[in-house]
């Protein structure tokens, strides 16, 4: 088997319990124009790493970046509806997952 990339290397972290490099992975990684929508998944394991680590807000503005780099696949992807749903019904929410419950099309 050859190397993982990076999101690959950030998704196995969050398998094995560990978003806090999960989160060093990812800052290391960078998107471009010309980075195909599903390889932006990895914005969904930082938000994921996130809320692991109790760090809501910047969980939303993980996700809120997905949605605005991949708005289609964003739209289709159940992990993003799980999160969203997730942070929504945290006992304190932060600002934000109306927003993102509201452009996938899911209701209070």
């Amino acid at each position: 088997m050859g190397p993982r990339s990076g999101s690959e290397e950030s998704a196995a972290r969050l398998q094995n319990e560990r978003p806090e490099e999960a989160l060093t992975l990812a800052r290391g990684m960078r998107l471009s124009r010309d980075t195909p929508p599903s390889w932006r998944a990895w914005l969904l394991d930082v938000a994921r790493a996130h809320t692991d680590m109790g760090n809501a807000a910047e969980a939303v503005r993980a996700l809120e970046r997905l949605r605005r780099v991949a708005p289609g696949w964003w739209r289709q992807h159940s992990a993003a509806v799980t999160l969203v749903r997730d942070l929504g019904d945290a006992p304190s929410p932060p600002p934000g997952p109306g927003r993102l419950a509201g452009s996938l099309g899911l209701t209070a």
